[in-house]
């Protein structure tokens, strides 16, 4: 069983779940192979919509950010965030027994004494690599930058911000692998073998390449696959290689016509992997092809065989059965006794209420009476009852069968399981409510804007801070009617990097800037800034708080202690004037042949 995309002209995004069970003869071969095809494009939408409101939520509640670290010119911390404590497992108490080198891989240790040797002489680094060990001995490979903190000229420590990128290493090992083990099973496999260069041209061909199209591999170099394919396939495979090429994706079981060397059709199976260089160009792709002819042959045969239950394959979206006018089931597929949990042989001659029937069963509402009465198919969501009394919630589709002259003979019932597509449903509905009830509880503005600066999400909190209701925000450009205008261009050039990568000046810090409440007045605030990527989507998640009172709060402040240094000032110019003035006195008397008046200590002219 296999779930794809199968779009179509009127549904692009539709999704088909494919099955295929063998039937054998009494020697136990396999004579027919039995397809069934389920759409749950519905399913899918519902799964991805589950999806993406968990992550929002998950990133909302974890609030994940980027490793931080501070160490001293010995190696011991001065600061680690949450992120790091949780990422390698440690608590805040045991980290102040720890250095740097003791959570290094051996191998970097001495790299990273050099770091530190080198940013306490003044310089910085970016893009440095390095693998820490977790608590638990996981090794975790990070990435990011480090420059140096000084007081007064001299080396305090290290700043460096880290993002763990070990998810990346294991693929790019896993990648590496995987190249490895194709080219071992290439050397050692009888299928034609091939290598092509950025043009498509082959650069090596090896294996059974004469027994599968009847050429030489000398033949065939320097030419293309696309040289050996009747014209209409050629076109048809150049534009899904470009596709592949343009980026730099493996070839995965392409299926395609080749003609040999005498002009006689094969059917070959295409796999390959990109050739990068060191900086990631693509240099060609290397693979193998598998000749195929004789299953396509035989695939052939089957659907000739398939031909006489086309008609029920066709109706049937899951399970299926075909009823009689008087209501009694006439046939039914496997799908259908298995929903209705009942043997197929026993269903055939039974009421069809009795075998997996509704309560609307018997009344006007009955989809099989408003066939017969409309003379048309029905589409209707039912609970329908199973054998056992289970109830299975379902989508009912009744189709008549008309014979020659137009008159309904019977009716083709399509039920599709909705169960997992209701639980679906309902664990949306309790996340969103989960997820909208500590929002709207929360104390400070919670605001989320999509890849085009518009808002996609505003809490009640944010309209007590702005002054805009929900839907007078929501859908529109956030920037516009929050940011003032002359912070405009700045925006639109940072917005663009943080849509291509979900990076940017403010992410992952807290800021202090200009906003405008609905009105046009400004204040100052605080915002916290994180990304999340959703369905693709970069989305940026705000926690924004109104600290205009607290900064009126530190003005007034300022202007206090401006008012007291003023009147210090003069107080003192006025004790320095009367000191003057005694003196002046004191000399006065002196002339005059008097003692003088007034005692002036030491004190009292600074000395």
């Amino acid at each position: 069983t296999a779930v794809v995309p199968y779009p179509s002209a009127d549904n692009p995004s539709r999704w088909l779940e494919l099955s295929a069970h063998p039937v054998m003869d009494e020697n136990g071969d396999v004579v027919e192979i039995i397809e069934h095809v389920k759409d749950v494009t519905e399913r899918r939408i519902m799964e991805e919509r589950l999806r993406e409101s968990e992550e929002m939520l998950r990133d909302f509640l974890d609030n994940a950010n980027d490793l931080i670290q501070s160490v001293d010119c010995e190696g011991r911390f001065v600061y680690v965030n949450k992120s790091w404590l949780k990422t390698l497992g440690y608590t805040l108490e045991e980290v102040k027994g720890l250095t740097v080198f003791d959570i290094l891989r051996e191998d970097q240790v001495s790299h990273c004494k050099e770091l530190i040797r080198r940013v306490s002489e003044g310089e910085s680094f970016d893009r440095i690599e390095t693998v820490f060990v977790s608590k638990d001995g996981r090794e975790v490979y990070v990435e990011g930058s480090i420059n140096g903190r000084f007081e007064g000229g001299k080396f305090v420590s290290t700043r460096a911000i880290f993002r763990e990128v070990t998810k990346r290493k294991r693929i790019e090992e896993e990648l590496q692998n995987l190249k490895q083990r194709f080219e071992d099973i290439a050397l050692s496999s009888a299928d034609f073998i091939w290598e092509i260069d950025s043009h498509g041209r082959y650069t090596f061909i090896g294996g059974r390449i004469e027994d599968i199209l009847g050429y030489s591999a000398e033949e065939l170099l320097g030419k293309t696959p696309f040289d050996i394919m009747p014209p209409d396939e050629a076109v048809r495979i150049k534009k899904i290689f470009k596709k592949f090429s343009a980026n730099k994706e493996p070839i995965v079981d392409l299926e395609n016509r080749n003609l040999t060397k005498d002009g006689k059709i094969r059917y070959l199976l295409t796999n390959g992997v990109p050739i990068l260089d060191d900086q990631g160009n693509l240099l060609g792709y290397r693979g193998v092809d598998k000749d195929i002819t004789e299953r396509k042959r035989v695939e052939e045969e089957l659907k000739k065989a398939y031909k006489e239950t086309e008609t029920l394959l066709d109706a049937a979206a899951d399970g299926i059965r075909i009823v009689n006018r008087d209501f009694t089931v006439r046939t039914l597929n496997s799908t259908m006794a298995k929903l209705a949990g009942i043997e197929k042989d026993k269903a055939v001659g039974m009421k069809c209420d009795e075998m997996f029937g509704a309560e609307v069963c018997g009344t006007e509402k009955c989809s099989m009476r408003r066939v017969l009465k409309e003379k048309k198919q029905i589409h209707t969501e039912t609970v329908r009852r199973r054998m056992d009394g289970k109830l299975v919630p379902c989508l009912h589709v009744a189709t008549p069968i008309k014979d020659s002259d137009g008159r309904i003979i019977g009716i083709i019932e399509d039920f599709r399981d909705i169960t997992e597509q209701k639980k679906i449903e309902q664990a949306l509905i309790e996340n969103e409510e989960k997820f909208r009830a500590i929002s709207d509880s929360a104390y400070d503005a919670i605001i989320m804007v999509d890849d085009n600066g518009n808002v996609s999400y505003w809490n009640k909190a944010a309209e007590k801070v702005f002054g805009y209701k929900a839907n007078e925000i929501l859908g529109k450009n956030l920037h516009h009617l929050l940011a003032p205008s002359r912070y405009h261009g700045e925006y639109e050039k940072g917005f663009s990097i943080f849509r291509e990568i979900g990076q940017g000046n403010a992410v992952g810090k807290t800021l202090e800037l200009t906003a405008l409440r609905k009105g046009g007045r400004e204040f100052v605030v605080e915002l916290s800034l994180s990304a999340v990527k959703l369905n693709d989507r970069w989305y940026a998640i705000g926690i924004v708080r109104d600290i205009s009172e607290r900064k009126a709060i530190e003005e007034e402040l300022k202007e206090k202690l401006k008012e007291l240094e003023t009147f210090y000032k003069v107080a003192i110019d006025r004790e320095l004037r009367m000191i003057e003035l005694k003196r002046e006195v004191n000399e006065l008397c002196k002339k005059c042949g008097e003692k003088p008046r007034y005692a002036i200590d030491k004190t009292d002219t600074g000395g």
